[in-house]
């Protein structure tokens, strides 16, 4: 779990860096939603401090592949912007 919480904060904070805020936002958001969803539901069913352990598991591990996800996405787009732009200045 400590992996995907490590590369969920730096995509998060990676992409941040570069002025794109919406999709960590948005995971930032879902894993909220997901600890308190899972947990009222862990509750209810009685699964106890377990069931409250895998609900925050499993909104970290939502929020860390949703973050290199949403990270990988945007920095490729901005690396094939880059290369379209370059291409444009070296045949000028």
């Amino acid at each position: 779990m400590f992996p995907l919480t490590g590369v969920g904060l730096a995509c998060y904070f990676a992409c941040l860096a570069v002025g794109y805020v919406g999709g960590p936002f948005l995971l930032a958001v879902a894993r909220v939603v997901v600890v308190v969803a899972g947990g009222w539901l862990a509750l209810a069913l009685g699964g106890g401090l377990v069931g409250l352990s895998l609900a925050s598991a499993a909104a970290f591990a939502l929020f860390g592949g949703g973050m290199f996800w949403v990270a990988r996405r945007r920095f490729a787009r901005l690396t094939t912007e880059a290369d379209r732009a370059r291409s444009v200045v070296l045949t000028r």
